[in-house]
């Protein structure tokens, strides 16, 4: 392959997919807001994509009901939280997917919401 591709949230549920992962819907239904995702301790670094180590913990906008149910093969989970088991991951340093959106800001986040709401696609946000 060669090329470096890069999925957020849909893409990368679909690049999981074209992978030879699993996705499918949250048992848990929507998560939706600012969420705090938690990167596995066990990582060799650094990545070529990532080439410096991340926090512990990190905040990021998170607005799905579909998530990453199994990281394609040789894939290694990079992140998770509470709600979300592959809130991030990658495969050798050529692919990597997010789940949340690191490119979104507050007032779009509260642009979609209300927009989700009001058009009925979800009941409310819930924690």
């Amino acid at each position: 392959m060669g090329k470096r591709v890069l999925g957020v949230c849909f893409g990368h549920q679909a690049l999981c997919r074209a992978l030879g992962g699993r996705v499918g819907r949250s048992p848990s239904g929507w998560d939706v807001g600012v969420k705090e995702v938690t990167f596995v301790d066990d990582l060799e670094w650094p990545f070529e994509f990532l080439p410096v180590e991340p926090p512990r913990n990190a905040s990021i906008i998170e607005v799905h009901q579909d998530e990453v149910w199994e990281v394609p093969p040789g894939g290694k989970v990079l992140a998770y939280s509470d709600k979300t088991r592959v809130e991030m991951f990658a495969v050798g340093d050529n692919a990597l997917g997010i789940q949340g959106h690191p490119e979104y800001t507050n007032d779009i986040l509260l642009n979609l919401t209300n927009r989700l709401v009001n058009n009925s696609t979800i009941d409310g946000i819930s924690e």
